[in-house]
């Protein structure tokens, strides 16, 4: 699914506008994956940029168990990090 960005007289999908901030804002980047659930460019800049906490919101977020199996693969070398962004963020603020 792709997310338009209309601005006046242009028109831009989220990939497009995605993969030209990479290099200079990964962040925006990251912002324009989510909007359009490009969920492989998403764990790839993510992991390029050592944004886990934004990676494991996105992933919590989007409840997909597919998602999970791909980054929690035992040859993943991010797996420990975002890991334990997840048990920062999103398990440890549970109270029972």
């Amino acid at each position: 699914m792709e997310v338009v960005i209309d601005i006046p007289r242009f028109s831009f999908t989220s990939h497009w506008w995605s993969e030209s901030s990479e290099a200079r804002d990964p962040y925006s980047a990251y912002i324009a994956y989510a909007k359009g659930f490009c969920d492989d460019e998403l764990i790839a800049i993510t992991n390029d940029n050592s944004m886990f906490k934004q990676q494991a919101r996105y992933l919590v977020k989007r409840r997909q168990p597919e998602l999970w199996a791909q980054v929690l693969v035992s040859d993943n070398l991010h797996r420990r990090q975002l890991i334990d962004q997840v048990g920062r963020y999103y398990l440890l603020p549970v109270r029972f």
